[in-house]
């Protein structure tokens, strides 16, 4: 299997290399944040194991908006209460 980087294309190894490193910037535990991130970027559309860095940085962006606008919305019950 292997993934896309702009031209190049990438082996599985390479991905999870990817995937690792963003685990390990999390300091979380590594296996619960890919198996997150894997979610994360399904549900943007995208496969895993054909991830160009574009998808990932876009699957972040509307991961982080929908944390946000959840945040936002249980605030504001909490105000309304």
């Amino acid at each position: 299997m292997s993934y896309s980087k702009g031209s190049e294309v990438c082996s599985q190894e390479t991905r999870n290399r990817l995937f690792d490193e963003v685990a390990d910037l999390t300091g979380l535990p590594p296996q619960l944040i890919r198996e997150e991130l894997a979610v994360i970027v399904k549900k943007a559309g995208a496969n895993p194991d054909t991830l160009t860095l574009d998808e990932l940085r876009e699957a972040m962006v509307t991961y982080l908006k929908e944390v946000i606008v959840e945040s936002y919305q249980g605030a504001s019950e909490a105000i309304d209460s």
